[in-house]
């Protein structure tokens, strides 16, 4: 079963229109004032039936064909971004989301780096890419706008992407290890603390 009711079109049908009217809600809550969202990395408004975890091997669910940080050489004391292709490996479409100041992309980190939380973002922003079998795109950590990473020192760095994504009305994730090195800070290229 993938929701109240045994039929994806409806499903979808249900999401949109609950999506639609937690937004009217909001919006009438704060009236006039400018939209402040406070919140974590994956608020999504979905109405999902389950949430797991999916492989990428045999034909299923996502793949991340390369994943690599901007700028392609970070260095200590400064921001960086985490940029990934994605391949839908599945034999269903698969949506990719971007609610208000959430992306579908983050990632975790077992030293090296501070995960900043910016505090507030004031942008209402819904996209859903609609993704196919076979197709792929590219997914950022700069769309989660209420975090920032910066490096603490260099070295070698150990991290987990880990992108949201729906098929059939489910919320599902999939994570992947990346490793990347940080470089040390120059003077030249940016100011260094």
């Amino acid at each position: 079963m993938i929701g109240p009711f045994n039929k994806p079109e409806l499903n979808k049908k249900l999401f949109q229109k609950g999506l639609l009217m937690n937004m009217v809600v909001v919006l009438s809550l704060f009236g006039f004032f400018p939209l402040i969202i406070i919140g974590t990395n994956h608020a999504y408004a979905f109405v999902a039936t389950s949430t797991s975890s999916t492989g990428s091997i045999n034909g299923r669910g996502i793949v991340f064909v390369k994943s690599y940080t901007d700028p392609i050489k970070p260095m200590a004391h400064n921001t960086f971004t985490i940029n990934s292709t994605i391949l839908n490996n599945s034999s269903k479409k698969i949506q990719i989301a971007l609610i208000g100041c959430n992306g579908p992309l983050s990632a975790r980190f077992d030293n090296h780096i501070d995960i900043v939380k910016t505090g507030f973002c004031n942008i209402m922003r819904f996209k859903i890419y609609d993704l196919n079998p076979g197709q792929s795109m590219m997914v950022s950590t700069k769309d989660n706008l209420l975090e920032e990473y910066t490096a603490r020192f260099s070295g070698i760095t150990n991290a987990t992407l880990q992108l949201l994504y729906h098929q059939n009305g489910t919320l599902l994730s999939h994570t992947q290890p990346f490793v990347f090195t940080i470089y040390p800070c120059i003077q030249s290229s940016q100011p260094c603390p």
